[in-house]
């Protein structure tokens, strides 16, 4: 378990998984979080818990090399995700509160998507807009 309180900004840099959140493990975000990653992300176990309830107080930034975004079992986020060449995937229970900007999607199992429309006028969701999508009842 980790605990982020205040203005925090992270730099990951990896050239595998750059957060890996598995297990019991949860990320904690008492204040505003933004992070910087370079590396793929697996958010899963007790997944991320942003005690304001603010999608805006947790923003992650992927470059383009992030391949992979991952939600699964219990892992939770209530942030916003900017990773424009991952393919981001949600499957298990996990719950995703406010935003995903991606190459591609999957969800599958229970996993929800709530859109928070307050990102709308954080930059994160002025650049992208939905124009169409295929569902897949496979």
């Amino acid at each position: 378990k980790l605990t982020l309180n205040g203005d925090v900004k992270l730099y990951l840099d990896s050239t595998a998984t750059a957060l890996n959140i598995t297990s019991n493990g949860q990320l904690v975000i008492l204040g505003t979080v933004t992070i910087y990653s370079d590396g793929d992300l697996n958010i899963s176990g007790n997944g991320v818990a942003n005690k304001s309830s603010l999608p805006a107080n947790c923003v992650i930034y992927c470059t383009d090399d992030v391949h992979n975004v991952s939600f699964s079992g219990n892992g939770n986020l209530c942030g916003a995700i900017y990773a424009p060449d991952a393919a981001i995937t949600v499957s298990g229970n996990g719950d995703v509160y406010g935003s995903l900007v991606g190459n591609s999607f999957t969800d599958t199992g229970n996993g929800t998507i709530h859109y928070d429309e307050a990102l709308k006028n954080t930059g994160l969701g002025s650049q992208y807009k939905v124009t169409s999508w295929k569902e897949d009842h496979g």
